[in-house]
């Protein structure tokens, strides 16, 4: 999930909260912030929203699909480590 955080506007973080929440914990489930996240208070309120990352703008195409590479790795990597079971939280 990529939102884009408006300070001081912080409705984004209550629609993360409200992904976390139905998603529920241990799910690997990214969510990327893009914006204004300089701002020490809206940083720290963001990551206890559930926000995995930053990028500060100004931002290049290169840089999100460099970080969305990133995160497919890492969702393989995962993936190749589970054991099969007849239950899955992706």
């Amino acid at each position: 999930i990529i939102v884009r955080l408006n300070s001081p506007s912080l409705a984004e973080l209550a629609f993360v909260r409200s992904i976390r929440s139905v998603v529920g914990p241990g799910v690997f489930l990214p969510v990327l912030a893009i914006g204004d996240v300089t701002v020490e208070t809206v940083a720290e309120l963001a990551v206890d929203a559930g926000i995995s990352d930053f990028l500060a703008e100004p931002l290049t195409p290169y840089q999100i699909l460099s970080y969305v590479g990133s995160l497919i790795r890492t969702s393989a990597s995962r993936l190749l480590k589970m054991r099969p079971s007849k239950e899955r939280h992706w």
